[in-house]
């Protein structure tokens, strides 16, 4: 349903009639299916709440207060979900987030994650390019794009122009709101902006760059980007829900600037 009004209003037509099986994606969902009459309950629960808070820094300058919060939903949060999904099958996207919650819950929660994809990247096609065509795309507005915009204002494009001086473009490709932000000043990068086709950008692209620290959720990106011809370097924190990104040869990982600068050069 387009609104949660208009959900509400065909609760009743729900209510009268038994099911087979009923899968429901994220809280309001969750939260009305309980209710209804089923043989089968298959519940897919969202992104953990505490976990986006906290990483998104919350709503204070305090790291401690936004832990304490954090900590505090994030209980909240798997008390409010054990309760209503008690006699539910259950999954969630990533490695991390099913493994700590079926600790909490005490029963398996099915990770949705595992996806197979082939990498295409082709090196011969790539070097024919004058510049190294680095990307970033995606949501821009999102939580998770905002904080690897704000690392490549300040720490990735320094680097890039030390190490690479005017030989690199930097691609911001997404709906954003960016027009008056600092790293649209600086020369050799470019904000497409929405695009129609976002892996057709990648493939004429050579490199995806994802450095935030946000291991918060999946990263369906760096899957468009691999299997669209990208080599993908992000930060290792994307490799707590997608753990099998290590054993792929064109992804590399860092943790900290001195390994994010060895990786350029390769």
């Amino acid at each position: 349903f387009y609104n949660k009004t208009k959900l509400y209003e065909n609760i009743k037509i729900f209510n009268n009639q038994i099911y087979d099986s009923i899968i429901s994606f994220d809280s309001i969902a969750i939260s009305i299916s309980h209710n209804l009459n089923s043989k089968k309950f298959f519940s897919i629960i969202g992104d953990p709440v505490g976990k986006r808070f906290f990483y998104s820094y919350g709503l204070f300058k305090n790291k401690f207060r936004n832990l304490i919060l954090s900590i505090l939903i994030d209980y909240l949060e798997k008390k409010y979900f054990k309760k209503i999904c008690l006699n539910h099958s259950i999954g969630m996207y990533g490695a991390w987030h099913a493994k700590e919650w079926s600790k909490a819950f005490n029963k398996k929660i099915i990770d949705l994650r595992p996806i197979h994809f082939t990498e295409k990247f082709d090196k011969n096609r790539k070097e024919n390019s004058d510049k190294i065509k680095f990307i970033f795309g995606g949501s821009l507005n999102s939580t998770a794009s905002q904080m690897s915009i704000k690392v490549l204002d300040k720490v990735v494009y320094k680097n890039l122009k030390s190490i690479l001086k005017d030989n690199f473009e930097l691609k911001l490709i997404g709906a954003n709101d960016l027009e008056n932000h600092e790293l649209l000043n600086k020369d050799n990068v470019v904000n497409m902006g929405y695009v129609k086709n976002f892996e057709e950008e990648c493939y004429y692209s050579d490199i995806f760059l994802l450095p935030g620290n946000y291991p918060v959720g999946v990263r369906t990106r760096i899957m468009t980007a691999l299997s669209s011809g990208c080599i993908c370097i992000a930060h290792s924190s994307v490799l707590k829900n997608m753990p099998e990104l290590k054993e792929l040869t064109n992804f590399y990982n860092y943790n900290n600037l001195n390994e994010f600068k060895k990786i350029i050069p390769e």
